[in-house]
Formats: C-alpha cells, structure tokens, sequence
C-alpha cells in the first residue's frame, strides 16, 4: 500500500466537467498502472485508519491489486466550531464524491453516518464492511455518567446524544465541541470541558481501546474514565460503527472489487437505519437515535427521539427480516410519528433554525 497523497479539489468544476471525465480518460487517469487502486479518504487520523483497513482487505482479497489513498480536505473538515447540524448536509463527503464522479479515485471511504440519505447520481455504495460496535462512549475526567457532578460540562456538538444523555442524568452542561477525535481527545485532555462523547467505533479503529471490557483511556499522559453506553441510554447515530465503500455505478471493475468487502448483515442494519431517517425527511444531522441489529435472517430496529432537555423520550422497536431491512426502517419511522416524535423533530429543527 503506497503512502497517502494530499490533494484539494478545485471549486469550480462543473457538472458538465464531471459528466466528460466520466466518458474519457482525463490527465489524473492516463498512465495510472492497470493493476492500481486509488481510494480517497478524508486526512484525519481515524480516516486514513478507516482507509487502510478497506486498503489492506481489497489487496489481501485481490492480490494482483496495489492500492493507494489520496487525503482530500472536506468543508467540514475546514470548520472549527459550531454544530454540524448548523452546516447542512454532506460537508464530510461532497468534495470526495466530487474527486471520484471526476475520475481521479477508483473508490472512496466514508464513516456511513456522514453519508446523506439520498444518493448521488452516479455514485453507489458498494460495499459495507463488517461493522464495529456502534455505541456511543463517554471519556471523562471526574468518573462514569451516573457519578458526574452537577455542572459538569460535557463536550458533543451532537443534539442527539445531548438529548439522550439529559434524558437519564440532568444537570449536565453541554458545550459545543468540534472537530476530530484526536482534536476532541485533546480539548478533554486541556481542560477544556469535564468530558467528550463519542463513537466508540472511533476508539477502536484508533486502537485506544482494546479490549471490549477497558474502562480506562490512556492519552497524553493523563488517564481518562472510559465508559461504553448501553443503548437503553444511548441510542446511536445511523450507520455509526460501519463504512462505507463508495465507486462509480458504471465502474464494473470497482464495483467488483469493492463488493468482495460487503457484509451483509452490517449492509441489512445500515440500510434499514438510514431508510428510517429517509422517511422522516431528514439527512444524517436529524437527531435520532436508530439501531438495527440483525440476527442470521431476522432482523430488530430500535429508535427513538428525545427532547432537547431530556424530558420527554420517544422509543419504538420493530422486527421484520434482513431481505426487508429498507421496508423496516420505513414501518419504523412511521411508529415513530404515531407515537409522538414528529413534534419533538419540529421542536428540534427549531432549536437548529434559531441558533
């Protein structure tokens, strides 16, 4: 695997531009090897983490493949504070989609949860490897979430886990905290807030946490509690713990090769979370808690929404089969409604607006 090339994508190509490179060749296809493999990924350190694990299964499953990952800076990864759901959609993604419709990448590595609901013409998610648990953990300097004080500040920009987390242990100060897991780490480490929630999939990949029953952190020589939230507190993000592996729908040799990385489990639970937020209108900010879990054949989803001062808590559960995971998410959304959560949604897109 080759080392990672840094690039920014130039603003103003068009979608005629992008359609032309699509037919033909353009200068950054001529004279790349037939047997290469050229995946784009964001350039944090959990990105290109997530894009050498696709990297090392695509040449152990593909011999005869050399791969190789282009770092693309995204708008989200240009913005340093306020909350992600202030920004609109696709800003971890766009100008990577944008790379690939170009032709300059074979394929591209995304976190699932980043991804909008609706796909972009021309492109499709062609595999989605073996998911990593998709909880939520809380990294903290003064003890586990039922221990913490008073006032003690939290750092997430997330309304969905603020939401949560206020729902079973009120009092907490939310404050807005941006950027990358390294960035957030480091914040808790300064002193900047009390504690960070965050994916726990993201500790694990960066190899912070080893062993499922860790509950102590490690980083800059200071020790952190670490404690994984059970989902009864915390639901997660769709398509949180899971990747995606996304190529041009006309690139038969890109779609072969990245669908020998699909899990068909994890594909079932992250199409059946992201067809709930589909049908409730919303892109991968809305503030839902949905977790699909699957089971040989059968398949279970949980959601709810809550709240922004954790008072009022909807949940639904709903059972079908993998075969029917989108039909799934959809029946769940609709209890959803029924149940009370559209007007906590509106509550929550009014909060959004008024920020």
């Amino acid at each position: 695997m080759a080392e990672p090339t840094r690039w920014r994508l130039q603003k103003n190509c068009s979608a005629w531009t992008r359609r032309m490179f699509r037919r033909e060749p353009n200068q950054a296809t001529r004279g790349r090897l037939m047997n290469e493999f050229i995946i784009g990924s964001r350039g944090s350190r959990l990105a290109i983490a997530q894009a050498e694990s696709v990297a090392s299964a695509v040449e152990s499953l593909n011999p005869e493949i050399k791969t190789r990952i282009e770092i693309i800076t995204t708008s989200g990864d240009r913005l340093k504070s306020g909350r992600l759901a202030d920004f609109g959609i696709g800003l971890f993604v766009k100008e990577i989609e944008l790379a690939l419709l170009d032709g300059r990448l074979d394929a591209a590595v995304h976190s699932l949860k980043d991804m909008p609901v609706e796909p972009t013409d021309g492109l499709i998610v062609a595999a989605v490897p073996e998911r990593v648990d998709p909880s939520d953990a809380l990294v903290s300097s003064v003890g586990r979430l039922a221990d913490m004080p008073i006032g003690a500040r939290v750092g997430s920009s997330s309304l969905r886990r603020r939401a949560q987390i206020l729902a079973v242990k009120s009092g907490l100060r939310f404050q807005n905290m941006r950027g990358n897991l390294d960035t957030r780490l480091r914040k808790l480490a300064d002193g900047e807030c009390d504690a960070i929630v965050v994916a726990y999939a993201g500790l694990r990949r960066l190899g912070l946490v080893v062993d499922k029953h860790q509950d102590t952190l490690r980083y800059v020589d200071r020790t952190f509690t670490l404690e994984r939230l059970g989902f009864d507190v915390c639901l997660p993000a769709a398509g949180q713990g899971a990747l995606a592996v996304q190529v041009r729908k006309d690139d038969e040799r890109a779609l072969r090769i990245a669908a020998s990385l699909d899990h068909p489990s994890s594909r079932a639970e992250v199409f059946a979370e992201r067809a709930l937020l589909s049908h409730l209108g919303g892109g991968c900010s809305i503030p839902v808690g949905v977790l699909a879990e699957a089971l040989d054949e059968k398949l279970v989803i949980r959601a709810c929404v809550v709240s922004p001062d954790g008072s009022v808590v909807v949940r639904v559960e709903c059972f079908g089969l993998c075969r029917e995971a989108e039909d799934l998410g959809t029946r769940a959304a609709g209890l959803l409604i029924e149940s009370g959560g559209c007007e906590i949604l509106s509550e929550m897109r009014r909060i959004v607006g008024a920020d």
